[in-house]
């Protein structure tokens, strides 16, 4: 592992990957997943309406399916 506390190897500023690596925070990272939850849950949303309901089948449910075949 890097020591990016060495400041000959790491001066203030350094550029290299390990120095610029980001890591969200989880609060960031759980707003990332309720944005995508939401989209999902507008394009479940349109399908649904898009389709007679009694062909419809929520995704998640169609792969459990698959798996216990």
């Amino acid at each position: 592992m890097i020591d990016r506390t060495n400041p000959d190897t790491h001066p203030a500023g350094c550029q290299c990957a390990a120095c610029t690596a980001y890591c969200p925070t989880p609060e960031e990272i759980r707003a990332k997943c309720a944005e995508i939850r939401a989209g999902w849950n507008e394009v479940t949303e349109r399908s649904r309406r898009a389709v007679p309901q009694r062909h419809w089948t929520p995704p998640a449910c169609s792969l459990l399916k698959l798996l216990e075949e």
